[in-house]
């Protein structure tokens, strides 16, 4: 079993977004929880993001997807991760 230091975890984090085409607007680490804002286009990929998170070790402790207050085309999403370990 190896041990994920947090620099790693945002490290996944921010591949995942990437992956997911979603744009990354706010990181922060809690001491046992990792804050992410993000925006998209498609609830889908952000529904897809959360999945793929669980996959890769962490736990999504809350997910809110709402529109963007700066652009109606876009979607704005918080979510809340901790690591399982």
């Amino acid at each position: 079993l190896s041990v994920v230091s947090k620099g790693s975890k945002t490290k996944m984090l921010t591949r995942l977004l990437r992956r997911n085409q979603l744009k990354l607007i706010d990181m922060r680490e809690a001491s046992d929880a990792i804050r992410l804002s993000f925006t998209g286009t498609e609830a889908n990929e952000m529904v897809r993001l959360a999945h793929e998170i669980a996959c890769d070790g962490f736990v999504v402790e809350s997910f809110e997807i709402v529109k963007s207050p700066e652009d109606n085309n876009r979607l704005a999403a918080m979510m809340e991760v901790s690591s399982v370990e």
